[in-house]
């Protein structure tokens, strides 16, 4: 399992990110923590991620959390590549789970999860909520489209927002070989501002791959 964070110019908050994956509870042989500093202004981001031993730090010179996202595919030997974000602080027993979740279903390309939030002590935070937030309940869900009708399926899954978000998201290499990187004309560093997560979840079901939540 490759558990990669991308992050770019944000070095005073990713200490809380990174020690929540220090602490994380997964066999240590069959784990790599990748941080892809994405076009970097200084070298701040590199000096944090130094005190942790046990990731490994890559450059991806491209702006866009798209080209971050691809680099750390590129960077991966792993089986499954499982992406934060650099402002969550993952549960111990996160990595174990979505392994779970992918032996669980063999047939699963993508396995996406709940994210809460840490706090609702401003209005912002609590709107937020009230609009949808990250959280889509605590039930498995399993989406696949067995027909390749392209008119169909946007009608059937044009809205990928509920099948989770970038925050919690898993992908098996060999999905993401066979239908390609995230797409960098989306997500933040782009005109755009997000999409990116979304796009490769509709993209998954597009080719007949399973998407689990």
């Amino acid at each position: 399992l490759t558990v990669a964070v991308c992050t770019r110019n944000r070095a005073a908050q990713l200490s809380e990110c990174l020690d929540a994956l220090a602490a994380i509870d997964y066999p240590p042989h069959l784990l790599d923590i990748v941080i892809v500093d994405n076009a970097p202004s200084d070298g701040s981001t590199r000096d944090v991620v130094a005190r942790y031993p046990r990731m490994r730090y890559v450059v991806e010179p491209r702006p866009g959390l798209d080209w971050a996202r691809n680099a750390a595919i590129r960077a991966s030997t792993a089986d499954i590549v499982a992406y934060t974000d650099d402002d969550v602080s993952v549960d111990r027993g996160w990595p174990k789970a979505i392994a779970a979740a992918f032996e669980a279903e063999p047939h699963a390309a993508c396995v996406t999860g709940l994210v809460v939030p840490d706090e609702l002590d401003s209005p912002a935070q609590m709107l937020f909520e009230a609009y949808g937030g990250f959280g889509r309940g605590f039930e498995r869900r399993w989406w696949e489209d067995p027909d390749p009708c392209a008119h169909a399926i946007a009608l059937r899954y044009g809205n990928t927002a509920r099948f989770g978000t970038g925050a919690n998201m898993a992908f098996r290499r060999s999905a993401l070989a066979t239908i390609g990187g995230f797409d960098p004309a989306l997500d933040a560093g782009t005109l755009t501002h997000g999409g990116g997560d979304l796009d490769m979840f509709f993209r998954i079901i597009k080719a007949r791959g399973t998407l689990v939540y």
